[in-house]
């Protein structure tokens, strides 16, 4: 978390030169309300229901009366049914950052789901083991691990598929156990490509692995061990209890003892998986093998320590105020927070702000690749992911019907961007995520730039919400980087 909390300086730094110094409201005299996490991220375990409660439903936290509206308050976009002309044309704003990446070209409506039937799979290893026992060319391996890569990133984009269908709505049954089917699935083809590709490694032929594969991942391969399924058992057993937790959450009316004891069940399992593979703790298992760091949880220790000792007093002396502005922009009637009223507002400002943001925004709406409307079956949450093999982000969202809705579409959008330009390997790449939130966040303070347009004479109190919001994900950070029992994150990237 080194890395992220300096990305999130780096953040706030560049909104002090884009918007001006913020003005903060003086603290007031009641002490502040607790705040909850923001909403949870797709497909990473839940966080715990002790957490405090969050800024994102600032009207059940403010504890003094909030100060009426009035007409000389009112301001942001007007309502629109097309989105409005982009202020300056693409080619003119700017120069290019990013090269090109190859995409599918296809609208998110012409993928379909199916039922994968395990044997398909299974069929496509036996041609390795053939070459582990008999040899072959360069060719032939190429034409084997080819067809193997295709296939598993093919049942991952399923699982992917059936994810969105659960988060759409949980209480489906059919959703439900094709989303667990999925994530069964991908992880047994994992390991039984890993297991095919140990057995070539350990045979007469294992220099086949060299005319497609550094020497590190064919050492891993060499390294494999076969559990007989006890590690995929226990992942399994996670992965129903994560999808038990929202779905009982995701209820019109949830029992939250009962959201309790899935969590300290989840908890409780995160301990015997991290044990079984070979760590002490979630927490020291999730830093290396889930995030891929290099440094330990005593590491970071530092950066908490002038969080608490520089973050927090701040915290402490501006966000009642803070607060008592998001309450005003809740009750904000005239404020349009539709997803057409958002995306107009994209479209109008992303062209001057960056070509190529404008033009991965446009590819976006016009390949369907976002799901921003309010149902109340909705999982809460949101989240950015990838179609791999179609190699095309796809934006979910459970929107408040509130001013927060800008700021965690702007928030998606800039991970959306990120995989648009960028090409992830999702076999045997590593995912970054003490710097996964420097395009979101940075987005969202980009934006800051436009609230005149956006919040009218509210600009200010939506600048002193989002800073507000921005040191509170430091203040967070720490319990999750530091904790040693369950290893969760939160869910919002």
């Amino acid at each position: 978390m080194k890395n992220r909390a300096l990305a999130l300086l780096l953040c706030l730094a560049l909104l002090a030169s884009l918007a001006g110094c913020f003005r903060i409201v003086p603290k007031a005299p009641e002490a502040a309300p607790a705040a909850e996490p923001a909403p949870a991220e797709a497909e990473t375990e839940p966080v715990s229901p002790a957490q405090p409660a969050e800024p994102e439903e600032p009207a059940e936290t403010v504890t003094s009366p909030a100060e009426p509206e009035t007409p000389a308050e009112a301001g942001g976009p007007e309502e629109t049914e097309e989105p409005a002309e982009p202020e300056t044309p693409p080619e003119e704003a700017g120069p290019r950052y990013f090269r090109e990446v190859w995409h599918g070209d296809v609208d998110f409506s012409a993928l379909s789901y199916e039922h994968y039937d395990a044997a398909r799979f299974d069929a496509l290893t036996e041609p390795v083991y053939s070459l582990a026992r008999g040899g072959g060319d360069a060719e032939d391996f190429a034409a084997a691990d080819e067809a193997l890569r295709t296939e598993l990133i093919y049942i991952y984009t399923l699982r992917t598929l059936a994810s969105l269908s659960f988060s759409a709505d949980p209480s489906d049954d059919e959703a439900y156990e094709e989303y667990s089917y999925t994530q069964d699935l991908f992880n047994a083809a994992w390991d039984e490509y890993q297991q095919a590709m140990h057995t070539l490694a350990v045979s007469p032929h294992a220099g086949l692995l060299g005319t497609r594969y550094e020497a590190e991942i064919i050492d891993s391969f060499a390294a494999y061990e076969d559990d007989d399924g006890a590690m995929t058992a226990l992942l399994k057993e996670k992965n129903e209890l994560i999808q038990d937790y929202y779905r009982e959450l995701a209820k019109s009316r949830p029992d939250y003892d009962e959201i309790g004891r899935i969590y300290v069940k989840l908890v409780e399992k995160a301990k015997v998986y991290a044990r079984s593979a070979g760590y002490e703790n979630a927490a020291e298992y999730s830093y290396e093998a889930l995030y891929s760091r290099d440094y330990t949880p005593a590491d970071s220790e530092a950066v908490w320590a002038a969080v608490k000792q520089y973050i927090v007093p701040l915290m402490q002396d501006y966000s009642y105020g803070a607060w008592q502005s998001a309450e005003r922009l809740s009750r904000a009637r005239d404020l349009d927070c539709s997803p057409e009223a958002i995306l107009a507002v994209m479209e109008k400002h992303l062209p001057s702000l960056s070509p190529e943001l404008y033009t991965a925004f446009r590819y976006m709406l016009d390949h369907g690749l976002c799901d921003l409307d309010y149902d109340e079956g909705k999982e809460e949450t949101g989240y950015t992911t990838l179609l791999y093999s179609v190699n095309e982000p796809f934006i979910f969202n459970s929107p408040y019907g509130n001013f927060q809705d800008y700021t965690d579409t702007f928030h998606e959008f800039g991970h959306f961007s990120n995989y648009f330009y960028t090409e992830s390997d999702l076999l045997f790449g590593l995912s970054d995520y003490d710097l996964s939130e420097l395009q979101s966040q940075g987005l969202e303070l980009l934006f800051t730039h436009y609230y005149p347009d956006i919040f009218g004479r509210r600009a200010e109190a939506a600048q002193q919400v989002l800073l507000m919001n921005m040191l509170y994900s430091l203040v967070d950070g720490g319990p999750f980087t530091t904790s040693s029992s369950s290893g969760s994150t939160p869910r919002r990237t």
